[in-house]
């Protein structure tokens, strides 16, 4: 709703409280950030997962929300340095064949979400 009213920076803060609680984990803030990506919220989504990022210190999958997140916004070459990384802390086949293709399309300049 905060974000439909052009409140972005309550909206920011809204989600920095959210990461507070008991229940939040990265997966469900990493969750947030897909979810904002795919509303158009680029910029948004990226702060979200920099928080993410920061706040669990680089543990899966806060790497691969960083790579979605500056895939977002067109910074490639940024995004790429945690698809590997991410790709390294892979916990299975699945997301290990998923962020090799994130790897292949990044090394090509396009967006992997």
């Amino acid at each position: 709703v905060l974000l439909k009213k052009g409140m972005t920076e309550d909206a920011l803060n809204t989600y920095a409280g959210a990461m507070d609680m008991a229940d939040a984990t990265p997966s469900t803030v990493h969750q947030l950030g897909r979810t904002l990506i795919g509303m158009g919220e680029k910029e948004m989504a990226l702060k979200v997962f920099k928080m993410n990022y920061d706040k669990y210190k680089g543990v899966w999958p806060t790497n691969v929300g960083m790579t979605r997140g500056l895939s977002a916004v067109g910074k490639y070459d940024e995004a790429l340095t945690y698809a590997q990384a991410a790709l390294a802390q892979a916990p299975d086949e699945m997301n290990k064949n998923s962020l090799s293709k994130m790897v292949e399309k990044l090394k090509s300049k396009q967006d992997v979400n």
